[in-house]
């Protein structure tokens, strides 16, 4: 069966165990990186309302590895149902005072996302470019957050260089940066193995920590040289001592792990960057 052919009938399942009044809708989402997700909601036709979304690609996994159609349309019709949404007022990100609280910012890389920045507000940073989020934070659901795009930022008469540097302080105030070594990521007992982790203290999307970030310097002079800063997710980057490590080895095993490990949208770069130590700032590594 194919992914539409499975999408098709798994519309058609969870349609039946809805609730009377709900209509089950599939829609295709375009996420970071060029990636594309087809997710199943239930549309209450509140232009307003914010219903909860479940993406159907993990569940055509399931089915490929033996569980039933029924089964599946089970999972996903007690999740759907048993989720809330909620109003979202739209009218507020023409509000610069409501953009003011609740944009974030955000780091992907350019190559991959050209498309999207047709819409994105964004800056561009080295072979990355920095984007913009409106975080909503909802007491039932967690949080959540809505691309800034260009309109949005011009319909509430605000610039990019405005957004970034309030965008900026709210991310670094918020969400700060975390750094760890690879021992406490992995658990593992402490060792001289000079890896760090670098992210905020959400672990989420934490790559932008290099935009404010004041452990960069902090560890270039403990370490009385520059660093390596290797991209590995949207959500983090690994700092290692410029000093005993080979740049050409470095390229190929971030190559690698993009292309064996990482999720297709949480991918990056593939590029390395280092921290001068003397310069104090981060270039791309040629």
């Amino acid at each position: 069966m194919t992914y539409t052919e499975f999408q098709t009938q798994i519309l058609s399942l969870v349609s039946k165990r809805a609730p009377e009044g709900k209509n089950i809708t599939l829609h295709t989402v375009r996420k970071n990186n060029g990636v594309f997700f087809t997710g199943i909601f239930s549309n209450p036709h509140e232009e307003d309302f914010a219903a909860p979304v479940l993406y159907l690609e993990d569940f055509y996994e399931f089915w490929k590895k033996g569980e039933t159609l029924e089964n599946i349309a089970d999972q996903i019709a007690s999740a759907l149902f048993s989720m809330p949404g909620f109003t979202l007022d739209t009218a507020l990100f023409k509000d610069p005072a409501f953009l003011r609280d609740s944009v974030y910012l955000r780091l992907y890389g350019c190559a991959q996302n050209r498309e999207n920045l047709k819409n994105w507000l964004y800056r561009a940073f080295l072979d990355m470019v920095v984007s913009y989020v409106i975080r909503i934070d909802n007491p039932v659901l967690g949080s959540g957050s809505i691309k800034l795009t260009q309109t949005m930022a011009k319909e509430a008469g605000m610039d990019e260089a405005e957004l970034y540097d309030i965008a900026l302080a709210n991310t670094e105030e918020r969400l700060g940066e975390s750094l760890r070594t690879l021992d406490e990521v992995l658990n593992h007992e402490p060792s001289s193995r000079e890896v760090y982790y670098l992210s905020n203290r959400e672990n989420l999307f934490g790559a932008s920590a290099l935009l404010y970030s004041k452990e960069l310097q902090k560890m270039a002079d403990q370490k009385e040289g520059n660093l390596f800063i290797l991209p590995s997710s949207v959500h983090e980057v690994i700092l290692l001592p410029e000093k005993g490590n080979s740049l050409a080895f470095l390229k190929q095993m971030v190559q690698t792990v993009n292309d064996t490990e990482v999720q297709d949208e949480e991918v990056l770069t593939n590029s390395i960057y280092l921290y001068d130590r003397k310069m104090r700032k981060i270039i791309l590594c040629t």
